[in-house]
């Protein structure tokens, strides 16, 4: 039951709307969001895409292994909220603050 999909291995150059037009094939979305550094506003690389649909999700996670952007070859996996490696998680788990956070090696 997941409508947010995450995407690594993006082009630094791709805006939001291409990537919303890339993956619009699956079904009607309902927001996208690149994330970047705070420091330098330079987008990350990764971001997440929110269908309106589960089932929109599901297909493009399915069909998108073989999906291309700008010459890169994309990754994309449902978001389950879980870290991912290389990035930021959560301490909740480990009885810290809940607004805590660590890098993941």
């Amino acid at each position: 039951g997941c409508k947010t999909i995450f995407v690594k291995n993006l082009p630094y150059e791709l805006t939001e709307e291409e990537l919303r037009t890339a993956f619009m094939v699956y079904g009607p979305i309902s927001g996208v969001r690149l994330p970047s550094w705070q420091h330098t506003s330079n987008f990350k690389g990764f971001g997440y895409i929110t269908f309106k649909r589960e089932e929109s999700a599901d297909i493009a996670v399915k069909k998108s292994g073989v999906l291309t952007l700008k010459d890169r070859r994309v990754l994309v996996d449902f978001e389950t909220g879980e870290a991912k490696t290389g990035y930021i998680r959560s301490e909740k788990k480990k009885g810290k603050a809940p607004n805590s956070h660590t890098y993941v090696k």
